[in-house]
Protein backbone atom coordinates (compact mmCIF):
# COMPACT_ATOMS: atom_id res chain seq x y z
CA UNK A 1 0.00 0.00 0.00
CA UNK A 2 1.01 3.33 -0.92
CA UNK A 3 0.73 6.65 1.36
CA UNK A 4 1.27 9.46 -1.94
CA UNK A 5 3.54 9.60 -4.90
CA UNK A 6 5.26 13.28 -4.75
CA UNK A 7 6.66 14.20 -8.15
CA UNK A 8 8.87 17.35 -8.36
CA UNK A 9 8.47 20.44 -11.11
CA UNK A 10 9.98 23.73 -11.26
CA UNK A 11 8.27 26.54 -10.80
CA UNK A 12 8.04 26.84 -14.71
CA UNK A 13 6.02 23.05 -14.49
CA UNK A 14 9.16 21.08 -16.22
CA UNK A 15 10.25 17.85 -14.06
CA UNK A 16 13.33 17.60 -11.70
CA UNK A 17 13.88 14.81 -12.63
CA UNK A 18 13.29 13.20 -9.67
CA UNK A 19 10.18 11.80 -7.18
CA UNK A 20 9.22 10.17 -3.77
CA UNK A 21 7.39 7.33 -3.43
CA UNK A 22 5.64 6.80 0.10
CA UNK A 23 5.34 3.87 1.23
CA UNK A 24 3.21 2.36 4.09
CA UNK A 25 5.59 -0.70 4.64
CA UNK A 26 9.04 -0.89 4.77
CA UNK A 27 8.96 -3.80 3.15
CA UNK A 28 7.06 -2.91 0.60
CA UNK A 29 9.58 -0.34 -0.15
CA UNK A 30 12.64 -2.45 -0.04
CA UNK A 31 11.15 -4.59 -2.64
CA UNK A 32 10.00 -1.67 -5.00
CA UNK A 33 14.05 -1.14 -4.97
CA UNK A 34 14.95 -4.62 -5.52
CA UNK A 35 12.55 -4.87 -8.52
CA UNK A 36 12.65 -1.15 -10.22
CA UNK A 37 16.16 0.08 -10.07
CA UNK A 38 18.00 0.21 -13.06
CA UNK A 39 14.67 -0.08 -15.29
CA UNK A 40 14.37 2.04 -18.41
CA UNK A 41 11.91 4.54 -18.01
CA UNK A 42 11.60 6.52 -21.39
CA UNK A 43 14.95 5.68 -22.79
CA UNK A 44 16.57 6.08 -19.15
CA UNK A 45 17.76 4.12 -16.49
CA UNK A 46 16.08 5.41 -13.27
CA UNK A 47 17.86 5.36 -10.11
CA UNK A 48 15.74 3.59 -7.03
CA UNK A 49 16.75 4.03 -3.55
CA UNK A 50 15.56 5.25 0.18
CA UNK A 51 15.88 8.87 -0.08
CA UNK A 52 18.38 11.01 2.44
CA UNK A 53 15.95 12.04 4.91
CA UNK A 54 14.38 8.40 4.87
CA UNK A 55 17.78 7.04 5.85
CA UNK A 56 18.03 9.65 8.76
CA UNK A 57 15.16 8.22 9.98
CA UNK A 58 16.31 4.62 9.41
CA UNK A 59 19.33 5.37 11.30
CA UNK A 60 17.47 7.33 14.41
CA UNK A 61 14.58 3.96 14.35
CA UNK A 62 16.74 0.96 13.63
CA UNK A 63 16.97 0.45 9.96
CA UNK A 64 13.31 0.93 9.27
CA UNK A 65 13.27 3.48 7.09
CA UNK A 66 9.76 2.75 4.12
CA UNK A 67 10.12 5.39 0.87
CA UNK A 68 11.69 4.40 -2.42
CA UNK A 69 12.14 6.97 -5.40
CA UNK A 70 9.28 5.22 -8.20
CA UNK A 71 6.38 3.34 -8.15
CA UNK A 72 4.20 1.85 -11.01
CA UNK A 73 0.84 3.92 -9.97
CA UNK A 74 2.82 7.48 -11.21
CA UNK A 75 2.28 6.61 -14.43
CA UNK A 76 -1.19 8.35 -14.83
CA UNK A 77 1.33 11.20 -14.16
CA UNK A 78 4.09 10.19 -17.11
CA UNK A 79 2.03 12.63 -19.98
CA UNK A 80 3.85 15.77 -18.10
CA UNK A 81 7.01 13.76 -17.85
CA UNK A 82 10.14 14.97 -19.20
CA UNK A 83 11.48 12.63 -22.44
CA UNK A 84 14.93 11.82 -21.80
CA UNK A 85 15.71 10.98 -25.20
CA UNK A 86 13.81 14.22 -26.46
CA UNK A 87 13.62 17.01 -23.72
CA UNK A 88 9.76 16.70 -25.32
CA UNK A 89 6.65 14.98 -23.67
CA UNK A 90 6.38 11.45 -23.61
CA UNK A 91 4.91 9.91 -26.36
CA UNK A 92 1.56 7.70 -26.74
CA UNK A 93 4.20 4.90 -27.81
CA UNK A 94 6.88 5.18 -25.57
CA UNK A 95 4.29 5.72 -22.27
CA UNK A 96 2.99 2.11 -23.49
CA UNK A 97 6.25 0.68 -23.34
CA UNK A 98 6.85 2.05 -20.29
CA UNK A 99 3.41 0.35 -19.46
CA UNK A 100 4.09 -3.18 -20.71
CA UNK A 101 7.03 -3.58 -19.37
CA UNK A 102 6.02 -2.75 -15.39
CA UNK A 103 3.33 -5.03 -16.21
CA UNK A 104 5.61 -8.31 -17.31
CA UNK A 105 7.27 -7.17 -14.15
CA UNK A 106 4.28 -7.30 -12.31
CA UNK A 107 3.64 -10.88 -14.19
CA UNK A 108 0.04 -8.91 -15.73
CA UNK A 109 -1.13 -9.51 -19.24
CA UNK A 110 -1.29 -7.06 -21.70
CA UNK A 111 -3.46 -6.28 -24.20
CA UNK A 112 -2.52 -6.24 -27.79
CA UNK A 113 -3.05 -2.37 -28.24
CA UNK A 114 -0.52 -2.02 -25.81
CA UNK A 115 2.29 -3.95 -27.01
CA UNK A 116 1.65 -2.51 -30.39
CA UNK A 117 2.27 0.50 -29.09
CA UNK A 118 5.28 -0.67 -27.22
CA UNK A 119 6.41 -2.42 -30.55
CA UNK A 120 6.44 0.85 -32.05
CA UNK A 121 8.65 2.73 -30.00
CA UNK A 122 11.20 0.23 -29.69
CA UNK A 123 11.64 0.45 -33.78
CA UNK A 124 11.88 4.27 -33.26
CA UNK A 125 14.87 3.55 -31.25
CA UNK A 126 15.81 1.26 -33.51
CA UNK A 127 15.84 4.23 -36.31
CA UNK A 128 17.36 6.55 -34.31
CA UNK A 129 20.47 4.03 -33.30
CA UNK A 130 21.15 3.12 -37.08
CA UNK A 131 20.60 6.87 -39.00
CA UNK A 132 20.38 9.62 -36.20
CA UNK A 133 23.53 12.39 -36.03
CA UNK A 134 22.62 13.31 -32.42
CA UNK A 135 23.52 11.47 -29.36
CA UNK A 136 22.99 12.95 -25.46
CA UNK A 137 25.50 12.00 -22.96
CA UNK A 138 24.17 12.26 -19.44
CA UNK A 139 25.60 12.45 -15.77
CA UNK A 140 27.57 14.97 -16.92
CA UNK A 141 26.82 17.52 -14.43
CA UNK A 142 24.68 17.98 -11.03
CA UNK A 143 22.67 21.39 -11.44
CA UNK A 144 22.11 21.37 -8.12
CA UNK A 145 25.95 21.44 -7.17
CA UNK A 146 27.87 24.85 -5.87
CA UNK A 147 29.81 24.65 -9.22
CA UNK A 148 26.71 24.84 -11.37
CA UNK A 149 25.20 27.56 -8.83
CA UNK A 150 27.80 29.86 -8.63
CA UNK A 151 28.96 30.19 -12.23
CA UNK A 152 26.48 31.94 -14.80
CA UNK A 153 28.49 30.36 -17.67
CA UNK A 154 28.93 27.12 -15.97
CA UNK A 155 26.72 25.02 -19.14
CA UNK A 156 27.81 27.51 -21.54
CA UNK A 157 31.64 26.21 -21.06
CA UNK A 158 31.03 22.79 -20.43
CA UNK A 159 28.79 22.47 -23.74
CA UNK A 160 31.94 24.18 -25.24
CA UNK A 161 34.43 21.98 -23.72
CA UNK A 162 32.06 18.77 -24.66
CA UNK A 163 32.35 20.23 -27.89
CA UNK A 164 36.53 20.52 -28.14
CA UNK A 165 36.83 16.84 -26.99
CA UNK A 166 34.08 15.68 -29.77
CA UNK A 167 35.70 17.70 -32.36
CA UNK A 168 38.20 15.19 -32.74
CA UNK A 169 35.42 12.86 -33.86
CA UNK A 170 34.73 14.35 -36.15
CA UNK A 171 32.71 17.66 -37.01
CA UNK A 172 29.95 18.89 -34.47
CA UNK A 173 27.46 21.04 -35.61
CA UNK A 174 25.61 22.29 -32.35
CA UNK A 175 26.14 21.58 -29.05
CA UNK A 176 23.86 22.32 -25.73
CA UNK A 177 24.20 21.38 -21.91
CA UNK A 178 20.47 21.75 -20.92
CA UNK A 179 20.34 23.42 -17.36
CA UNK A 180 17.12 21.86 -16.70
CA UNK A 181 17.95 18.37 -17.18
CA UNK A 182 20.03 15.97 -14.72
CA UNK A 183 22.85 16.44 -16.44
CA UNK A 184 22.64 15.88 -20.25
CA UNK A 185 24.84 17.20 -22.74
CA UNK A 186 23.22 17.49 -26.21
CA UNK A 187 25.48 16.76 -29.62
CA UNK A 188 24.43 17.09 -33.53
CA UNK A 189 27.60 15.80 -35.29
CA UNK A 190 28.14 15.40 -39.33
CA UNK A 191 27.56 12.08 -40.13
CA UNK A 192 25.84 9.31 -38.56
CA UNK A 193 29.52 7.80 -38.70
CA UNK A 194 30.99 10.65 -36.51
CA UNK A 195 27.88 10.29 -33.88
CA UNK A 196 27.63 6.91 -33.45
CA UNK A 197 32.12 7.51 -32.80
CA UNK A 198 30.82 9.67 -30.49
CA UNK A 199 28.67 7.07 -28.78
CA UNK A 200 31.15 4.75 -28.48
CA UNK A 201 34.03 6.69 -27.13
CA UNK A 202 32.23 8.84 -24.72
CA UNK A 203 29.66 5.57 -23.60
CA UNK A 204 31.39 3.95 -19.93
CA UNK A 205 33.69 6.85 -19.70
CA UNK A 206 34.10 8.63 -16.36
CA UNK A 207 33.63 12.13 -15.90
CA UNK A 208 33.33 14.09 -13.06
CA UNK A 209 33.47 10.84 -11.39
CA UNK A 210 30.16 10.21 -12.89
CA UNK A 211 29.83 7.22 -15.18
CA UNK A 212 28.42 8.79 -18.70
CA UNK A 213 25.52 7.38 -20.66
CA UNK A 214 26.07 8.00 -24.52
CA UNK A 215 22.71 7.93 -26.46
CA UNK A 216 21.41 8.25 -29.66
CA UNK A 217 18.16 10.57 -30.42
CA UNK A 218 16.34 11.16 -33.20
CA UNK A 219 17.30 13.93 -35.37
CA UNK A 220 13.65 15.13 -35.27
CA UNK A 221 13.24 15.12 -31.59
CA UNK A 222 16.76 17.08 -31.57
CA UNK A 223 15.68 19.72 -33.85
CA UNK A 224 12.71 20.65 -32.04
CA UNK A 225 14.58 20.50 -28.85
CA UNK A 226 16.87 23.00 -29.26
CA UNK A 227 14.67 25.19 -31.92
CA UNK A 228 17.18 23.95 -35.11
CA UNK A 229 16.35 23.88 -39.19
CA UNK A 230 16.64 20.51 -40.59
CA UNK A 231 19.65 20.18 -42.76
Amino acid sequence: PLDKVDLHREPNGESKGFGFVHFRNAEDGRKCIEQMDGFLLAGRAIRVSISAQDQHAAAATGGQGGKAAYDSQALSQLDSLDDASGGGKVTAAQRASIMAKLAEKAGIAVPSETLKAAQQSANAAQAAESSSRCVVLKNMFDRLSDEASSNPNFFAELAEDVRGECAKLGTVLHASADKWSNGFVYLKMLTHAEAARVKERMHGRFFAKNKIIAEFIEEPQYNKKHKLPSY
